[in-house]
């Protein structure tokens, strides 16, 4: 029982809008230095909790939520509707409700009010990142570059906050521009293939081009403005007046794109596609490869239509279409190595009913062979990669090989096993869970599963190539 209320409890505090009546009233409380605000907040809110951790009626709808949407809330979701709603209040504050209400900065003019509420609105966007590298993996270089990048946009923030108003807007600006600098770096780092995460990588590009880009620019016209007319009047209004209105556009611009307001061409287009399977159903090239890159390392599989031309066309069409990027090695056994449940749940939905035929046996189930998992007649997305010759035994049940694997065996020899068979037998990963949860249930409760980060069709020569180059890079003199 206790257990059941302490989850209703911190379902409560975790709803969308529990979260914005506490960053509302909390940031009200800072910013007024007015205490009993959110004193008072806090009371009703536990008296909300308490009833939530009791309440009948409040498990019943949290219920039928959760079977709405078995992943639920992602915690990037809640830290951006955090900042996006306490950098509404700041900005209303510093534009508005100084002149009505108590607080902190009096020296602040109109416009540099505005400006102030900007650059807070920005310094927060800062805790949104420090949350997206954490929640994107333990790649130590980024955290690296990310820890670096902190302790040059901390102080340049603190530096731009002080500077407001105070007659040397050259100065404010560069502090300024190097802040653009930061968040411009950042999103190009967190757009590479080494981010974890596709939709991540798909919106800091679109955040890079759209938000970074104008921003740096915008300052550096400014700078630039100032410098061939230093005669011009009131330029501390000039100044906070251009860097509010870009900052809040920048800002705002952020904000829908993450939202998936204004969402990336490449991320719906990819989308869209995986949720309609009867798109994806272009042929094969006769012979074609698969370059993976896992969170262990790069393979590549050469696919022979000749073999299995369902299964090749199949593959061929799931890869092409990003079908396999995010997706864990979920059951990795003495054998062989299997893949292909989608971390959206309702993707998989999508694929349970498209099946394809199965395809006669030419080939053997040896080491290094690739074939797609069978659930009685027909073959939807998972596939094996077979670990051992002793796997021939396969070839009469009616397994049918459409490729192997020609470079990164010792990859995929080493993928994380410890968590071995699922369910009936054995405590290894939920097949039914996963279909039902996706990722967010391995995440959650096997983490150290290795996975695919990105699936790509490449040329025979290029796959090889990059392998090779690589290899020679990581191998000592």
């Amino acid at each position: 029982m206790v257990g059941i209320a302490l989850r209703q409890a911190t379902e409560g505090l975790l709803e969308t809008a529990n979260i914005i009546a506490l960053t509302i009233l909390g940031f009200a409380s800072f910013l007024t230095a007015d205490p009993w605000l959110i004193g008072a907040g806090c009371a009703i809110d536990v008296c909300y909790l308490f009833w939530a951790s009791r309440s009948k009626s409040y498990a019943i709808r949290v219920g039928a939520r959760r079977a709405r949407n078995p992943q639920g809330v992602e915690n990037l979701d809640r830290c951006l509707l955090f900042v996006s709603v306490a950098g509404i209040v700041v900005i209303l504050f510093f534009g508005f409700g100084k002149h009505l209400l108590s607080h902190r900065w009096p020296h602040l003019t109109h416009a540099s009010g505005w400006e102030a509420g900007a650059i807070g609105w920005t310094a927060l966007f800062f805790f949104y990142y420090a949350v997206k590298f954490v929640e994107g993996g333990k790649n130590f270089a980024m955290a690296l570059v990310f820890v670096v990048t902190f302790f040059i946009c901390a102080p340049l923030l603190y530096l731009a906050w002080t500077s407001i108003g105070r007659g040397i807007p050259g100065t404010h600006i560069t502090y300024v521009f190097l802040i653009g600098l930061c968040f411009f770096f950042l999103d190009l780092l967190l757009s590479t293939p080494k981010n974890l995460n596709a939709k991540e990588r798909a919106l800091s590009r679109a955040s890079f081009r759209w938000a970074d880009v104008p921003m740096v620019v915008a300052f550096t016209l400014l700078g630039l403005y100032l410098w061939i007319h230093p005669d011009a009047e009131n330029k501390d209004v000039f100044v906070s007046g251009v860097i509010s209105c870009q900052l809040v556009i920048s800002n705002v611009v952020f904000v829908v794109m993450e939202f998936g307001l204004l969402r990336p061409m490449e991320a719906q287009g990819a989308q869209s596609a995986l949720l309609e399977p009867s798109r994806l159903t272009a042929k094969a090239p006769e012979i074609f490869q698969a370059r993976f890159e896992t969170s262990k390392g790069v393979f590549v599989i050469e696919v022979n239509r000749a073999w299995s031309p369902h299964g090749a066309d199949r593959f061929f069409n799931l890869v092409s279409s990003g079908y396999y990027d995010e997706v864990r090695f979920f059951r990795v056994i003495a054998g062989l190595a299997q893949f292909g449940i989608h971390g959206n749940p309702n993707v998989n939905q999508a694929w349970q009913a498209f099946v394809i035929e199965d395809d006669p046996v030419l080939q053997s189930n040896t080491r290094g062979m690739v074939s797609f998992v069978m659930r009685g007649p027909g073959r939807t997305t998972q596939v094996f990669i077979n670990y051992s010759d002793e796997n021939a035994r396969f070839d009469h049940i009616g397994f049918s090989p459409f490729g192997r694997v020609i470079v990164g065996m010792d990859v995929l020899d080493n993928l994380h096993s410890a968590y071995g068979e699922g369910p009936p037998n054995g405590t290894g990963p939920d097949q039914n869970r996963i279909q039902l949860e996706g990722n967010a249930y391995l995440i959650s409760e096997f983490s150290k599963l290795d996975y695919i980060k990105s699936a790509r069709v490449v040329a025979t020569s290029e796959a090889v190539r990059e392998w090779r180059d690589s290899n020679q890079q990581q191998s000592p003199a």
